[in-house]
């Protein structure tokens, strides 16, 4: 090599270990879950840690009066207020999103993550939030069988 030549071979490899730092995958994301996942799970995080930590009780006890599901509710819909009435039917999909317990919630999440992110890959966005919808419902429907009436879990 031609001793002024130093400068245009430096040139050349700098640009050659450019573009292989390019043509690099990138890094792994942090969660390898689809973001509806993610959402969901922060969503019912959040939904947990201000029913036990931020409300007082009563509110938290108004919260499970009209967003639990209660099988109860259903042997005495006549006597109910309208209120009541309407949340006994919205509550097929929105007791999937209230826990007992941190553990409750962890086990849950864990379940949701592993399985969940097969069916949220597979469905997609839509599709996957009907789809738990439909099992929501489900769970609830079957529930209400083997407990019609029950005052207890």
């Amino acid at each position: 090599m031609n001793v002024y030549r130093f400068d245009e071979e430096r040139a050349r490899r700098e640009k050659a270990e450019q573009d292989q730092r390019q043509n690099r995958p990138s890094e792994p994301p942090v969660f390898n879950l689809p973001n509806i996942i993610i959402w969901l799970a922060a969503a019912m995080i959040v939904i947990h840690l201000l029913r036990t930590i931020v409300l007082p009780a009563n509110w938290d006890n108004w919260i499970l009066y009209l967003f639990a599901f209660w099988p109860v509710k259903f042997t005495a819909l006549s006597s109910l207020s309208f209120l009541e009435m309407v949340s006994s039917f919205w509550s097929f999909i929105s007791y999937s999103l209230l826990h007992g317990s941190a553990m409750h919630i962890i086990f849950n999440l864990l379940w949701m993550a592993i399985f969940g992110s097969a069916v949220a890959r597979r469905f997609g966005i839509g599709r996957f939030l009907a789809f738990s919808a439909v099992c929501s419902i489900g769970g609830a429907f079957a529930h209400l069988a083997t407990h019609w009436g029950n005052r207890h879990r």
